[in-house]
């Protein structure tokens, strides 16, 4: 594969799509335009889809693709997936608006009013409060300041920066899953990684003796209203012998982004990590509801096994 179009893959896959959508249009003019025997042409017509801004003109662009691109194409299937999807994602939606148009009440009252009021009447208790502690504080904390230590960053960062990257790349189209809150895909993985650290301190941990620390690199696309906790769903490694291994929350990985709260249409990307024994077999990510007043099926991403 073209270098130009690697690059505009892992661009995608960061969530930067003005960036891939500039290395696919160098890419076609180096080659004099896009020709339809090009083996590479289903991909780079699915990149130019995707790496659209508005929702809308992906959605646009994806129809335009499916009408023209060769039905056992992989990419045709993706994108009449992603169709799919979006069409009872866009019911679902319409069903909750109609709902939210219903005005709420409670005894005749609406609750936005309720909450203003509550809300000036816990203000006003705050200040109250504030002014009467303030003195009494300021001292308590000049007195404990001589107690507290001096943090030192200089170990965790420059520790951090020297941290080997032992990651896999993945075909992340090969490795996704949809349920009614999102498209979950997985681009990189790492399975001993030594990169760990804490999310407070940034310091380097290890993990308990006899453990390894398993990392997935993972992109997140909201197919709701508001993603506040992506990828909204609870992430299990199945082990054999059915054992599942929740996420270590506590933990990242040094000099890499975290998942971030996003609205419907918009991607985040970063990594996820488990800790399992060192000579535990992984075989897939499972995907769990979070919601158990509508639950929805478990779904699950086959892991590649190791060489």
């Amino acid at each position: 594969m073209h270098l130009k179009l690697i690059q505009a893959n892992l661009a995608f896959f960061d969530g930067k799509r003005a960036e891939t959508r500039r290395l696919l249009d160098e890419y076609l003019t180096e080659i004099g335009g896009l020709k339809p025997n090009d083996s590479d042409a289903a991909m780079i017509r699915w990149l130019q889809a995707h790496s659209q801004e508005r929702l809308e003109d992906r959605v646009q662009h994806l129809r335009s693709f499916i009408d023209q691109a060769d039905a056992q194409s992989h990419y045709y299937r993706l994108a009449y997936q992603y169709l799919m999807d979006e069409d009872a994602y866009a019911d679902r939606l319409d069903f909750a608006t109609t709902e939210d148009r219903q005005p709420r009440q409670f005894m005749g009252v609406s609750l936005w009013k309720i909450g203003v009021f509550l809300l000036a009447g816990a203000l006003i208790g705050f200040v109250t409060i504030s002014f009467m502690t303030a003195g009494r504080d300021s001292d308590s904390i000049a007195d404990s300041d001589d107690l507290l230590p001096t943090p030192s960053s200089q170990d965790s960062v420059d520790g951090a920066s020297q941290l080997l990257d032992t990651s896999e790349t993945l075909l992340m189209d090969s490795f996704r899953v949809s349920y009614p809150d999102g498209i979950l895909q997985i681009a990189a993985i790492e399975r001993f990684s030594e990169r760990v650290i804490d999310t407070q301190t940034s310091n380097r941990i290890n993990p308990v003796n006899g453990a390894k620390f398993y990392a997935l690199r993972v992109s997140f696309e909201c197919r709701t209203a508001i993603c506040n906790a992506p990828p909204e769903a609870d992430l299990f490694l199945r082990l054999v012998d059915d054992l599942l291994v929740p996420i270590r929350d506590d933990v990242m990985v040094a000099g890499e982004p975290m998942l971030e709260p996003i609205a419907l249409g918009r991607s985040t990307a970063g990594w996820i990590i488990f800790e399992i024994p060192v000579n535990a077999v992984v075989l897939d990510l499972t995907v769990q509801s979070r919601d158990q007043r509508d639950p929805f099926d478990s779904v699950t991403i086959t892991l590649p096994q190791p060489e």
